[in-house]
């Protein structure tokens, strides 16, 4: 049996058409009726699963690894403590930054986040009133934000100094991780616990389980995804991948479109 670790956007969910491509759902279907099992691996928190058939998948570990469900049953719950929330609040309004606080019940942005959110997902999803695609995916303006639990915070950097400037504030007790991109005009940054990273999170649930590392696969497309590829029993990185993230697989598959079912294949699962 293989455990099976899927990232999402970018590599199962297709952000250009809002949907999953149906040569995944089918090869999804197959490897799992084989007696496989497949979980979702992703950075978006738990609350932002509204698209997902979550009947498709025996788990999901979310916000890069901070939570995780095997089936109902939470495994993981690493939590920022409401203390340390507040500080990073302080110190991310201090630089006058947009972020987002990534909720169990909820992501709360603040004004500045809300606008930087919006330039980074434009190119890729379609919608008609941004409000109202924010509300549909989870995301509410910082108001609302009460005593929810909260498990990450992305922060939008303007420049590299910037955001090192705001490590050596945080006095750098938390992973910092980021990609830049010359197509972008802000650098998204995931803030976590410090040993919190989506392997971290495979290895708790693979404790869970009874399962060995050696027996994983896990596929993805991102920069939070390079501990999972490099972690797994294989590691295989979709063809739109960064290389970066290339350079860490041990395969490489091809695009969002048919990328899974031909991962699975060259596995020899289908």
């Amino acid at each position: 049996m293989k455990c099976i670790f899927l990232d999402i956007d970018g590599t199962l969910f297709d952000p250009n058409t809002n949907s999953i491509p149906e040569s995944a759902s089918r090869a999804i279907e197959i490897v799992r009726e084989n007696n496989n099992k497949v979980f979702l691996c992703t950075g978006r928190s738990v609350s932002s699963l509204n698209e997902i058939d979550m009947k498709m998948y025996d788990g999901i570990i979310c916000s890069s690894g901070a939570y995780a469900k095997v089936n109902d049953q939470v495994v993981i719950c690493e939590r920022l403590s409401s203390n340390n929330t507040a500080k990073i609040q302080e110190i991310l309004e201090r630089y006058d930054v947009g972020y987002i606080l990534e909720g169990k019940n909820g992501n709360y942005l603040n004004p500045q986040g809300k606008e930087c959110f919006k330039e980074m997902i434009k190119s890729t999803n379609r919608f008609t009133n941004y409000e109202e695609f924010l509300l549909r995916i989870g995301f509410f303006d910082l108001e609302f934000f009460e005593n929810d639990t909260i498990f990450k915070v992305v922060f939008y950097g303007k420049t590299i100094d910037e955001i090192e400037l705001i490590r050596i504030a945080l006095d750098n007790e938390y992973k910092l991780t980021y990609e830049i991109s010359e197509e972008k005009r802000f650098i998204e940054v995931e803030l976590t616990n410090k040993e919190v990273n989506k392997y971290s999170g495979i290895c708790k649930v693979l404790d869970f389980l009874h399962h060995e590392s050696k027996d994983t696969i896990g596929i993805g497309d991102s920069i939070n995804d390079i501990e999972m590829i490099n972690g797994c029993g294989i590691g295989i990185a979709m063809g739109s991948a960064s290389d970066k993230v290339k350079q860490a697989a041990d395969f490489i598959t091809t695009n969002i479109d048919d990328g899974i079912f031909n991962a699975f294949k060259l596995m020899s699962l289908i």
